[in-house]
């Protein structure tokens, strides 16, 4: 996938677990995650959805290189157009 294709729509998203906040209302133009189905991506005005995922998940900050973010397992949610991601506590 290469988000440059969708133009420069963006939408935030969180990423938490119970006791620390990894990244806040950070604008981004995509998100890569995995679940036990295979892999999937998040692009501007996406439908709301829940999901479990697990090994990483990838950010395209606008206008940065893609970061990659090991996880264990978490949930993501699109809820509005932006996305959060709770993570375990077992995060790597």
């Amino acid at each position: 996938m290469d988000p440059r294709e969708y133009g420069q729509d963006l939408f935030t998203i969180t990423i938490r677990s119970a006791d620390t906040i990894y990244t806040e209302n950070e604008y981004t133009r995509a998100v890569s995650a995995k679940n036990r189905n295979g892999s999937f991506d998040i692009l501007p005005l996406h439908a709301d959805c829940i999901s479990v995922i697990e090994e990483e998940v990838i950010l395209y900050p606008k206008d940065q290189e893609k970061k990659y973010i090991p996880i264990h397992k978490g949930v993501l949610r699109v809820e509005k157009g932006n996305v959060f991601i709770f993570l375990d506590t077992l995060t790597k």
